[in-house]
């Protein structure tokens, strides 16, 4: 199985705002930067675009993610997305980059987060962004990977800690 060497960073980590940050994980081997670029509909990381930007610089492989607060609700789903779709143009992630739905909230149900995950990571797709759904192995009675793949064609990243 071939691996690809990452690190996801947010808000919490300002000095991803510094090429040279990037530069040093480039050189341990890591390939690609995924930022944290909003959550919900109220917040946008303030280091977003610093972040994308230094990480590039490096050249590395960039992608952006969305912390989601949904849980089952399709309508609130959609408004999510498009929240995220708007922060990553604004923050210049570029159309065709990855952007990453994190569903790590435990509530709700299997079939309307599904459903709700559906209706985010086509909205996304629509927008020209590639769909990448990401939640934690101890909560896969909390989603269906199978339905969404075969609704959206999305690509599936797990924790498991």
């Amino acid at each position: 199985m071939a691996r690809f060497k990452a690190v996801d960073v947010s808000g919490y980590q300002p000095q991803a705002c510094k090429s040279s940050w990037w530069l040093a994980l480039k050189a341990k081997g890591v390939l690609g930067a995924i930022i944290k670029l909003s959550e919900g509909t109220y917040y946008r990381n303030p280091y977003g675009t610093a972040q994308l930007l230094a990480a590039k610089q490096a050249g590395l492989k960039l992608s952006g993610y969305h912390f989601a607060r949904f849980v089952g609700n399709s309508w609130q789903a959609k408004q999510e997305a498009q929240y995220a779709v708007a922060t990553a143009h604004s923050m210049g992630l570029e159309a065709g980059s990855p952007l990453v739905l994190d569903y790590e909230l435990r509530q709700g149900w299997s079939g309307s987060n599904t459903q709700a995950c559906i209706a985010f990571l086509k909205v996304i797709k629509t927008a020209g962004y590639k769909p990448v759904f990401y939640s934690y192995s101890g909560m896969r009675q909390l989603w269906d990977y199978e339905v969404m793949y075969r609704a959206t064609g999305c690509k599936f990243w797990v924790a498991a800690y």
